[in-house]
């Protein structure tokens, strides 16, 4: 919805937030965690400038991206072809819940967030 940067600032943020408020991801697949994170802000970000009228086509595409660059990063750094398709195997529910809920969510952003947003606005 914000756009390309937003995308990988909350990609890199949000992993770390997590990690220093519950110690999760575990620090040995935290640089992992981070990768994909912005990979996946910035794909879904880069892919919302262009694509504006799917939401679900963005969620597809931006996670394909992520998985596919995520598989290459961790095989590169580790030579292991069981660590870098651990996600998949792993991960496959949260991947189908990133690509149903994601749409979802930017759908009724983009419907209600207006009156959200005003409703938490303080009165002039």
């Amino acid at each position: 919805m914000f756009g390309y940067r937003v995308g990988i600032v909350t990609g890199f943020v949000s992993p770390l937030i997590n990690f220093y408020t519950s110690g999760m991801p575990p620090i040995t697949i935290l640089p992992f965690i981070l990768i994909k994170s912005i990979i996946l802000g910035g794909s879904s970000g880069f892919l919302k400038e262009r694509i504006t009228k799917s939401h679900w086509l963005i969620a597809i595409l931006a996670v394909t991206i992520t998985q596919l660059l995520g598989i290459a990063v961790i095989y590169t750094a580790t030579q292991k072809s069981n660590l870098a398709l651990a996600d998949l195997k792993l991960g496959y529910s949260g991947l189908l819940l990133q690509i149903t809920l994601a749409p979802l969510i930017a759908q009724f952003l983009n419907q209600h967030g207006d009156k959200i947003s005003h409703r938490n606005s303080p009165e002039p």
